[in-house]
């Protein structure tokens, strides 16, 4: 029985495994005839270390395909939904900043050591590489979901007359309590996963915790409105949206305003008001 002084799922065990499979193995593999029957001689090694290793290399081969097609049928999806080309395009650096960030953020947590001054973390092999093909389908997942949840209502109030901007912050101030509501009940129940003393469902739990804490209060908050806000005619391009005729949030009575040019338009008045005229409130007699 041999028991290697190294930590069986770091860089160190990696490089024995491939030592006895790309250099042993072959080395020791003979061919040989006994009494005119010819024999073959083949060394093979197994374990559970070196099972997990060939997993993870086919994992690596396998995950940028599985990243792109995921993408390509979530974003094309999404273009096809709302009408728009470029807005995919936009979804996208939502969702590919937080992302690359997540892992970053773990992988100085657990690797760098970062944060061991404060107690926390480890400076060590890192995460399980088998995670980091595994995870990234999920995160991008829970992240399109909450920046759909916003756009949907942006869309709709866009469609409603609203001038881009109030349809943001319509949208951003009416979806806020129910999207971190979800958030911050998803990230206390990873939060104990994250204190697991098992390392694989430690790293689990910090992935999926700081994409969601990552996703529900700095994409949410700041990264999606501003990229919706900028060139907002490519959210909605090549479809077609009503000329903005109502706002929201210019003052207190802004969403008075809305409503009361909302009532004229159902009544049949002039519908072109502007609604900056309407958002004063009107003097008391």
């Amino acid at each position: 029985m041999v028991y290697p002084m190294f930590q069986p799922t770091g860089a160190a065990a990696a490089d024995l495994s491939y030592y006895l499979s790309d250099v042993l193995e072959p080395a020791s593999s003979r061919e040989f005839v006994v009494k005119g029957r010819r024999y073959e001689f083949v060394v093979r090694h197994s374990s559970i270390v070196a099972a997990q290793f060939d997993l993870t290399n086919k994992m690596q081969a396998a995950a940028p395909w599985i990243c792109i097609c995921v993408a390509f049928v979530g974003f094309v999806s999404v273009g096809l939904s709302f009408h728009s080309a470029f807005l995919p395009c936009k979804l996208a650096l939502t969702v590919a900043m937080p992302l690359l960030a997540t892992y970053g953020v773990v992988i100085a947590f657990f690797q760098l050591g970062w944060f061991e001054f404060l107690g926390l973390g480890s400076h060590g092999s890192g995460p399980d590489p088998l995670i980091l093909y595994t995870t990234p389908c999920c995160l991008f997942g829970l992240a399109m979901d909450y920046d759909l949840f916003l756009f949907v209502r942006v869309y709709e109030y866009r469609k409603k007359g609203y001038d881009n901007r109030s349809a943001v912050a319509r949208a951003l101030v009416e979806t806020g309590p129910v999207i971190t509501t979800a958030g911050v009940l998803f990230a206390i129940s990873l939060v104990f996963l994250t204190l697991s003393k098992t390392p694989f469902m430690q790293y689990l739990g910090a992935i999926y915790l700081t994409g969601i804490c990552l996703d529900v209060f700095v994409v949410r908050t700041c990264l999606a409105p501003a990229f919706l806000c900028m060139a907002e005619t490519l959210n909605y391009w090549p479809g077609e949206m009503p000329i903005p005729r109502l706002t929201w949030g210019e003052d207190g009575a802004g969403g008075f305003a809305a409503a009361l040019l909302e009532a004229r338009s159902s009544d049949g008045s002039d519908a072109s008001t502007p609604a900056s005229a309407a958002s004063k409130p009107a003097d008391s007699k």
